[in-house]
């Protein structure tokens, strides 16, 4: 009886499985999997505005999405007095029509707020952890987006 169960729950898993990739679409893969340039990247903590940030991008900064479900983010970097370029590859997964993750730890949903053949959007829940002089550390949420276009 227990191996009966356990074939069941795994057939119910399969399918369940089955069914979430199912929802997205072949016109969003084929929309999102393009090199994208970077338009803006902005973080927004409404609690603490002193730290907002809005990035604009140059010409050469990009968010390419493979075929072979690879993000490369080549983007600009300011550090201390010099500019330097910063180029990473990450695994990503559209995980509906309107999310994905991406990057090291693959556990942060993003909202593809808006995508057409020439602009994607998107956005996602971000926090901050600020250490104090006494010891405590205050945590602030907000929203980044990143805006791309062809």
């Amino acid at each position: 009886m227990n191996s009966k169960l356990n074939l069941i729950i795994l057939v119910g898993l399969t399918f369940f499985s089955c069914k979430k990739d199912s929802q997205v679409s072949t016109q969003t893969l084929q929309l999102l999997q393009n090199k994208w340039n970077l338009i803006s990247d902005e973080t927004v903590l409404p609690d603490i505005p002193a730290y907002n940030s809005n990035y604009t991008g140059v010409a050469t900064d990009y968010y390419f999405f493979s075929t072979t479900d690879t993000l490369t983010i080549h983007q600009r970097s300011l550090a201390s007095s010099y500019t330097q370029s910063v180029t990473e590859t990450f695994p990503y997964v559209v995980r509906s029509n309107n999310t994905l993750i991406y990057g090291s730890n693959m556990n942060i949903p993003i909202t593809i707020t808006k995508l057409t053949n020439d602009t994607l959007i998107l956005t996602n829940a971000i926090t901050a952890s600020f250490s104090n002089t006494n010891g405590t550390t205050n945590t602030y949420s907000g929203t980044r987006t990143v805006t791309l276009a062809k």
